[in-house]
């Protein structure tokens, strides 16, 4: 058994087959997270070159969202937790503020796409990065709600120690 603490206090406990469809959410979420991001950074490769000959600043940051967008991806992989899904909503955010600021006013990043609304790849980058920013918020919210309860366990001293947040053993019958 699993001990859970809601965000409110109160606790429950789980056996561990219960918890199979926690797991299957985390590893969906993952997924599209991984994918979402992926679509990100092939939109912009594809614009860099012409990006690059037309507006330089703008080419670089392609690159960092790229490289940003892969380092994410590679970090859901590795653990998908609240900390990873708030920098994808962070980076998805700042590409749409980038891409609407862009199309407003005149800046050294881009100075070309003023009023350019009817970009596609624009467009399709909008939509995925909308998406990852719901996403994210959602799985904020889903890894936040369940945390697990701290256990003390008793010690070969007689003594006890605190249980351990997370995919540890303690708590566990």
């Amino acid at each position: 058994m699993q001990t859970f603490r809601w965000t409110d206090g109160s606790t429950y406990e789980v056996h561990r087959t219960e918890m199979t469809p926690m797991v299957v959410r985390d590893a969906i979420l993952t997924a599209i997270g991984i994918l979402a991001l992926a679509s990100i950074a092939v939109i912009h490769l594809v614009q860099i070159v012409p990006t690059f000959k037309e507006t330089p600043l703008l080419g670089a940051s392609f690159v960092l969202l790229i490289a940003g967008a892969m380092a994410l991806a590679i970090r859901l992989v590795v653990r998908s937790d609240s900390t990873a899904w708030t920098a994808i909503g962070l980076l998805s955010g700042s590409a749409i503020l980038g891409y609407v600021l862009t199309r407003m006013v005149s800046t050294p990043l881009d100075n070309v796409d003023v009023g350019n609304w009817a970009c596609m790849l624009g467009i399709a980058a909008l939509f995925v990065e909308v998406a990852s920013v719901a996403l994210s918020r959602h799985a904020v919210i889903v890894k936040r709600s369940l945390r697990p309860a701290t256990a003390s366990v008793a010690t070969s001293n007689g003594g006890s120690r605190r249980g351990f947040r997370g995919r540890s053993r303690v708590g566990m019958n």
